[in-house]
């Protein structure tokens, strides 16, 4: 039989450390690993064993479970690394200022209280929104946790009391398929209650539960051995979630089937690490995640997490350097941050409490000084980061200013007496050639409202419409509805359909509601490749649902080297620009945004009013290629 060493479990810590640059990766490296966001799974997998194993461990050896001193306990690891390391994000924020600063307020008292995630439901605000990150969006994860650890003892307790043994784990299980089943009836378009709510999002946790209440004894070396199949496939379990984390592409099969899957996985790993699983299997991986550097990180994962997102936030609004050495840098300055607070805060807290560490820190001088100087500095910076937040981000601010002015223009036009009404004789100009439309109504003999000209060719004649604001229809996502004034400025009559987050895979239907209200116009403007990936094939179904008798311009898309998916989006767009050069036309704003980036938010991706001219202008002169 094994031997456990000091009360641990040999190769949590480096199987901590390994689920912690998974995420790290994932975040600081766009599209490296793209479903390695999964390491926070391993992270609930790992606690709700670990939790639940020292919990029942208690219960066998004392005939109880003091949940003060289990919360006392929790308290101590959890919240002496969540306060400094929020306040020293706080702190960095307010120093370099811009949209880091953004909704400060509710974000610190949810990171501070564990209630991160309950607040981010309750301000709508979107887990999943890369174009403005939050400086302290990781703190979910961490509320998710606490959560449990608050909830879940007084469960264990009914548990070990009322519930035999050997079905422990079934009602384990069970709540995790009850998380499970929340999360899909909660599934939108928008997954953040699903994904940051305790109720859907805790199935990691109980299975990681269920695997220890499935083991009693374990801890306290009371069982035989077990299979040693178990090693070698825990071995196996460990490489695929590495190698998949690694060539997976993420889609909407993670969610959460694919977490399900690697939670399920991670179990098995645990499981042939235990004490009890004899053989060369789980020997060997013990031995590798017991390497002396992994162990040390698995140490700091939990700070090395804390530290790495407001990190990469703050990078984000203002990068240092190229988005790889950018990663190593954020990488080194987040294990430096981790080792400090574990070193000097977190460990001397744990191990001696708050009062008694305090009373340490005060008996040298020198020390007390800096303890003092530090802890000062870092929290006056921090309030006034809190005093001089910013509600929304400066990309949010320029979309709503843009939706203001184009209400008040169109307002104005609405408003404005005609030239007859006022009584005003002004000198009509040169004269206009008159649209189809307007042929129409002088024929009829009748005026009629605004209405959509279709474009109707002659016989063996292609008919190219007239390229004016009445013949134009634009279908975009954010980036067009902060460039809306600027477009329905140049195209007098234009529709203008923009809306935050849209994607390419929404253009069908908006078309075709567009043309059952006769409003698909002859040229079409689709400005959607900010937010995923364009493929060739939903390019060819765009003009498909066009039509022959429709032209379509194409924008291509301007962000970050997060944004992995608009270099494909753009390339896409050109290549059908190239294919079909009489029917696509393109409106290259990529090029336009790098040469003026003083034009963009904070997020390098919206456009202030001189940038949605810049756009407009762009449209307006790929349209006039079908003119020539």
């Amino acid at each position: 039989m094994k031997r456990t060493r000091h009360g641990r479990i040999l190769g949590l810590d480096g199987l901590r450390a390994i689920a912690a640059f998974l995420v790290v990766l994932y975040h600081l490296i766009p599209g490296f690993a793209e479903v390695g966001f999964i390491g926070v799974d391993m992270f609930f997998v790992i606690s709700g064993f670990l939790i639940t194993a020292l919990l029942v461990k208690e219960f066998d050896t004392n005939g109880s479970i003091s949940l003060k001193q289990f919360w006392m306990r929790r308290i101590r690891r959890l919240v002496p690394a969540v306060v400094i390391a929020t306040i020293g994000s706080l702190a960095l924020a307010r120093i370099f200022g811009g949209d880091a600063l953004t909704q400060l307020k509710w974000q610190a008292l949810g990171a501070i209280t564990g209630t991160y995630n309950i607040l981010q439901i309750g301000h709508s605000s979107s887990y999943f929104d890369q174009q403005s990150p939050l400086l302290l969006n990781n703190m979910w994860s961490l509320s998710v946790e606490q959560q449990f650890y608050l909830f879940w003892p007084l469960l264990l307790v009914i548990f070990v009391h009322w519930l035999k043994p050997n079905i422990r784990a079934i009602g384990a299980l069970l709540i995790a398929a009850g998380s499970l089943a929340v999360y899909a009836v909660n599934l939108g378009a928008d997954q953040t209650f699903s994904y940051v709510s305790p109720l859907s999002h805790s199935f990691g946790l109980m299975i990681g539960a269920a695997v220890a209440l499935r083991l009693p004894g374990l801890l306290a070396g009371e069982r035989r051995d077990a299979p040693s199949f178990w090693g070698y496939l825990s071995w196996v379990g460990l490489a695929t979630i590495i190698i998949l984390s690694f060539v997976v592409p993420d889609g909407w099969w993670m969610y959460p089937l694919g977490m399900l899957g690697f939670s399920t996985i991670t179990a098995v790993v645990i499981r042939g690490i235990l004490p009890d699983v004899p053989g060369l299997g789980a020997s060997s991986l013990q031995s590798v995640l017991e390497w002396r550097p992994l162990v040390w990180l698995g140490h700091r994962s939990y700070g090395i997490y804390l530290w790495h997102w407001p990190l990469h936030v703050i990078a984000f609004y203002h990068p240092p350097f190229d988005v790889r050495y950018t990663a190593i840098f954020i990488m080194l300055l987040s294990i430096l941050f981790a080792d400090l607070s574990f070193r000097y805060v977190e460990t001397p807290i744990r191990t001696q409490g708050f009062v008694q560490w305090l009373r340490t820190v005060m008996k040298t001088r020198t020390r007390a000084i800096w303890y003092a100087l530090g802890f000062t500095v870092l929290s006056v910076l921090a309030a006034i980061g809190l005093v001089t937040d910013r509600e929304i981000s400066s990309g949010e601010e320029y979309i709503r200013l843009a939706q203001e002015k184009a209400l008040a223009d169109q307002q104005h036009q609405e408003q404005a007496p005609s030239k007859e009404e006022s009584g005003q004789v002004t000198d009509p100009g040169p004269a206009q050639t008159p649209s189809a439309e307007e042929g129409n109504e002088e024929e009829n003999g009748e005026e009629s409202e605004e209405s959509t000209p279709t474009p109707v060719p002659d016989p063996g004649q292609t008919y190219v419409p007239e390229v004016i604001g009445a013949n134009v229809t634009v279908i975009g996502d954010s980036v067009t509805l902060a460039s809306q004034p600027a477009l329905q400025s140049v195209l007098p009559g234009v529709i203008v359909d923009g809306a935050v987050s849209r994607s390419i895979k929404e253009f069908p239907a908006i078309a075709q509601q567009y043309a059952q209200q006769n409003e698909l116009r002859p040229y079409v403007v689709i400005g959607l490749g900010t937010n995923a990936i364009i493929t060739e094939q939903d390019a060819e179904d765009i003009l498909a649902i066009l039509g022959p008798d429709r032209r379509a311009v194409f924008v291509t898309a301007s962000a970050p080297e997060y944004a992995t998916w608009v270099p494909i989006a753009n390339a896409t767009m050109r290549a059908i620009a190239q294919k079909y050069p009489e029917r696509v036309a393109l409106a290259d704003w990529q090029n336009i945004a790098l040469a003026h980036p003083e034009v963009l938010a904070g997020d390098r991706v919206h456009p202030d009013a001189e940038g949605g001219q810049l756009f407009a202008d762009a449209i307006v002169q790929a349209l006039q290629n079908f003119s020539r």
